[in-house]
């Protein structure tokens, strides 16, 4: 391109001329003014419009030629804008299907909710996925933020959100009227009644565990979730043997399947590079049914290498654990006379011994009978004291049987923590 000024002292056909009255003419100061020149093109230009006019390329006069136009200013670039969305409709849709969508958005490990968001949002209106234009539609994003705040954020809320645990009191109340709590009499009520709860759920542990042998495990949970978990597993077991009679149907299918081995034993040379034997095949088999029944049985609650008996066997086990776990949460001590029947004879004889013999010595190993139907105390100085549990949960006896025979008292009983509190009974 170029550039010429116009100077009116030269006279130039490029300038203003003399008749000009112009600020810079006057002023004298000329030659500032400049116009744009298009530099000709070198060559011909065959086009139908061609740089130089013509049909076929050939210079046009002077006079005929276009005053070429000025370059306009480099603009920035604009992007097109996107159509704004015509009028949308929902497609329609019941509330159940949309929390059917969010439930399997969520089984499918989707946790944000923008995104689940999204999810049932498009699902109503499939023809906005690819438009990004409707975000500028009130209605819309009113009916976005609807589904955020009131389907996705209570159901997340509802199933990520840290449960507090359950407040439950650990002793029945009972106060007649007309009587103060505090009083004397309220208490003895309330101890009445926890104490004939623990008795009735006693005799129920007793009858649901006649006969039935129960494998002894320490557990850290709490009674109460102890209880649910036993629950859980009365309810699953008649389910938990169909679905082991059908794995081991298909266990027998598979061995026979020449097609299954075919595909195990291509998966056994995959992960080993060897070509398996028949053998290999079925050790294969078996020990993937293996550890599906095992997995099976952790979730319903059994320990590892637990042998499963029949569907009848197991319902008596599981009944039988259930009444002791609630005997356990019932019971004034926790069921240590029980399930600590050492523990629990030697704070007797220790009772017995300092307020009827006072002999306040320690005492030596205790050897209980089998079936805790009482246990022996021994002393330092050669006192034995038997306690017996045959009574128990109403009272226990405690007796002096060596080195020579004594007195004999019985005592009620309770536990605040791990203490034994022991009274005489009354008749």
């Amino acid at each position: 391109m170029s550039y010429f000024s116009a100077e009116q002292s030269l006279g130039s056909p490029f300038g203003c001329g003399p008749e000009c009255n112009c600020g810079p003419c006057k002023s004298g100061v000329s030659g500032l003014g400049q116009r744009y020149e298009a530099e000709e093109k070198e060559g011909l230009s065959f086009g139908y419009y061609g740089g130089y006019g013509g049909m076929y390329g050939d210079e046009a006069p002077a006079e005929s030629r276009p005053e070429p136009a000025p370059v306009p200013a480099p603009q920035p670039e604009q992007r097109p804008a996107s159509p704004a969305p015509g009028p949308v409709i929902a497609e329609p849709r019941s509330i159940e299907a949309d929390q059917g969508l969010l439930r399997e958005a969520l089984s499918r490990g989707v946790r944000s909710p923008r995104g689940l968001t999204d999810i049932i949002f498009f699902a109503r209106h499939p023809a906005l996925k690819e438009n990004p234009a409707w975000a500028n539609d009130g209605a819309l994003l009113d009916e976005w933020r609807q589904i955020r705040e009131r389907l996705v954020v209570p159901a997340v809320r509802q199933r990520f959100a840290p449960r507090r645990p359950m407040f439950r009191p650990r002793r029945l109340r009972s106060v007649r009227l007309g009587q103060p709590e505090g009083s004397e009499e309220a208490a003895e009520a309330s101890w009445a009644v926890s104490k004939q709860a623990a008795i009735d759920s006693y005799a129920k542990y007793k009858r649901d565990c006649t006969g039935v042998q129960v494998l002894s495990r320490l557990t850290k949970l709490d009674p109460y979730y102890e209880g649910i978990r036993l629950r859980k597993r009365i309810d699953r077991l008649p389910t938990l043997f169909d679905e082991l009679r059908v794995l081991k149907e298909n266990l027998k299918k598979d061995l026979q399947d020449p097609q299954v081995r075919k595909n195990v034993a291509a998966e056994i040379f995959r992960r080993t590079l060897r070509t398996p034997q028949g053998a290999d095949i079925t050790v294969w088999l078996q020990d993937a049914y293996n550890r599906t029944v095992a997995r099976l049985l952790a979730e319903a609650g059994f320990p590892p290498g637990y042998y499963l008996g029949d569907l009848k066997e197991e319902l008596a086990r599981a009944r039988c654990e259930l009444s002791r776990n609630s005997w356990r949460e019932l019971s004034l001590c926790n069921a240590m006379e029980e399930l600590n029947p050492a523990r629990f004879s030697t704070a007797v004889a220790q009772h017995f011994a300092k307020t009827e013999l006072g002999i306040s010595s320690a005492a030596q190993p205790v050897e209980c009978k089998a079936g805790a139907a009482f246990c022996d105390v021994k002393f330092s100085n050669g006192v034995i004291i038997r306690v017996s549990l045959t009574n128990i949960p109403t009272y226990v006896v405690a007796t002096q049987i060596g080195p020579k025979a004594g007195p004999q008292r019985d005592y009620q009983y309770s536990c605040f923590k791990g203490n034994v509190n022991l009274s005489p009974r009354k008749p």
